[in-house]
Order: C-alpha cells, then structure tokens, then sequence
C-alpha cells in the first residue's frame, strides 16, 4: 500500500515538472486568457491597438523590473496538525476522519480541513452580537481573522458585498508585496461582527525561479481586440495562479465605450 501511495506522489510530482517545461516553453506577453499572440507585435497589431485602447491611468508609477515563480506546495495533513489547526480556531472536541477530510463540530461550529488539498472550511451558525460595525471595523476583523488563522499576514481586500446584514468579503494574499489575485479567502461576517464562514486555502510557496518584466506599457499591445473601443482605467501587476504556476501578470482594467467593463491579464514574465 504504501508503494503505491508513493508511486501516486512520484507520477504527481513528474507531471507538475512537465507542466513547469511547457510553462517555460510559452511565448512571453501570451494572454492568460490563452489566447495566443505572435512573439513580436506587427505594426498592424499596434495600430490595431493604439486606436482602440485609450490609456486612463497613471502611467508615471516605477516599473518593477523583477518578480518571482513560484509553485504551491501541496503537503499532506496529518490528524495532529489538522487538531492543532482546530484549536487555534477554539474547537476542543476531537477530529472526526470523515475521508478526504478531518471534521471538528462544536455547538453551532463547523470545521472542516482537508486532507490532502490544504484547503479550510469553517462555519458558524450562531450569528448573535451585540455590537454594530462599520465597514472599516468590519474589514479589519475579518483581515485579522484570516491572518490570525491562515495566512499569517495581512491579506489584501479584493472585494466587498453587503446584503442580508452581512458582508461577503474576498481577500487575497501578498508574495514579495504582490497581491496574488487568485485563491481568495472568502469570509462571511454580520454587521455585528460575528465571523459566520470562511473558505480559504492555505499552502505554503515555493519559489522556483525569478525572472525580468516586461513593463506594462509592453504588455498593452498583447491585449485582444474585443470589437469595441476601450478606456483602460488601472494597470497593476499581480500575481496568479495558471498553468500550476503562480507567475507575475499585469491586469488591465477599464470599461467599454458601450459601458460594459473590462478586465484582462497578460503574463508579464520574460524568459530567454
């Protein structure tokens, strides 16, 4: 059994180094949507460009000239770490092992952690508090949380909705001060302050390589042509999960000139 548990982990481990060949392989400035462009941009590309992208932001911000590559790590829980886990949440009671998964419940709390996946679930259903917030005091309790409980860090705040008395908010993580716009945390939260979900991942990095940037000034000419003229209103560059790689990206926002908006990645690694 344990032969085939480590064969399992060899074949995982030989498909993730094919995926960082072919990663390598790719052209630099290929649209993450993949959506392929050619190495070098024609003149009738960037003209394509140039009369339908209008740039609205700020382009006087430096450049950041190098990032990093990296892989997530996705490491087997065991039932003492997945306690140890549950009782920093406040769960006593002991693991329940429901397969994939280590299941704690206590009261109106549900902890859930997965084995393999790295991956946590936790739910509360008692909702009563006896304070109202503001979204700023709300915000900051739900970013404590998340850095008390998986990152360890301050996360980023990717979004924010409001209904039914509750916020739905979207954090992301920072690597090198980066903002890793995919694998949010997403947390539940009332307006009294009661944390009533959360669903996050919470796996360590590896870094595999660094690499130079094209600047975003490059980047614009891979954009698609969408049919429509668009007014670019922010360029930033991120961090995002494609290919089983985390790898720096630019993501362009903006809106349409028929008031629909826009959002695209370009990759904005460079490779030799």
């Amino acid at each position: 059994m344990r032969k085939r548990i480590n064969l399992i982990y060899f074949l995982v481990f030989l498909s993730c180094v094919a995926l960082m060949i072919i990663f390598i392989d790719i052209s630099p400035g290929r649209l993450l949507t993949n959506v392929s462009v050619p190495d070098e941009i024609s003149s009738e590309q960037s003209e394509l460009i140039r009369q339908n992208y209008e740039i609205g932001y700020d382009k006087r911000t430096r450049p950041v000239k190098t990032a990093n590559l990296y892989m997530p790590v996705y490491r087997q829980t065991s039932e003492e770490a997945a306690a140890e886990y549950a009782d920093a949440f406040g769960f006593s009671a002991p693991a329940i092992d429901n397969g994939d998964e280590y299941l704690f419940i206590e009261e109106s709390k549900t902890l859930n952690i997965a084995k393999y996946l790295c991956l946590v679930s936790y739910t509360n259903k008692d909702e009563s508090g006896s304070k109202q917030y503001d979204e700023n005091e709300i915000v900051r309790a739900a970013s404590d949380f998340i850095s008390r409980h998986v990152t360890g860090s301050a996360p980023a705040l990717k979004a924010a909705e409001h209904t039914d008395e509750k916020y739905i908010l979207k954090f992301c993580e920072k690597l090198d001060g980066i903002v890793l716009d995919d694998l949010p945390a997403i947390v539940e939260i009332t307006d009294e302050g009661v944390i009533t979900r959360l669903d996050a991942s919470y796996y360590a990095y590896e870094k595999i390589a660094s690499c130079e940037l094209y600047t975003s000034d490059e980047c614009v000419y891979f954009l698609p042509y969408i049919g429509e003229k668009v007014r670019l209103t922010a360029a930033r560059l991120c961090y995002v999960f494609r290919d089983s790689i985390i790898q720096p990206a630019y993501r362009f926002d903006g809106v349409t000139v028929s008031g629909a908006s826009f959002t695209e990645y370009v990759k904005a690694a460079k490779y030799k």
